[in-house]
């Protein structure tokens, strides 16, 4: 009989192992949901701040872009203008027509004499 209850002893000790064993098992399995858990919201957040971050990027991609654009209109409009005034003065004036240096003597002389 003794040896049946050695017996019995010895299983109980191994279930009682192997029961804690699982329970430890539980406990990590329970743990590493959670962790996954955390994980997956912290995956949600970065996907929803990466998704911001993208749309505030196109933003300032856009802005620089109407700036560089309006930076080079200002600069093609005052190089016109600078060019049409000296087309205007070189047209008006005409420095390669001596005949109307001459002409314009004349007149100025003419206005002189009365």
């Amino acid at each position: 009989m003794s040896r049946k209850y050695d017996r019995l002893g010895n299983l109980e000790t191994e279930v009682s192992e192997v029961t804690s064993l699982l329970r430890d098992d539980v406990e990590k399995v329970v743990g590493r949901g959670e962790r996954i858990g955390d994980l997956q919201d912290r995956t949600e957040d970065l996907s929803a701040s990466s998704q911001e971050f993208r749309k505030a990027a196109v933003r300032v991609k856009r802005k620089a872009c109407w700036q560089n654009c309006r930076l080079t209109c200002i600069i093609i409009l005052v190089v016109a203008t600078i060019i049409a005034v000296i087309v205007i003065v070189v047209v008006v004036e005409k420095p390669w027509d001596k005949s109307s240096d001459d002409h314009h003597k004349n007149s100025t002389l003419m206005i002189k004499r009365p």
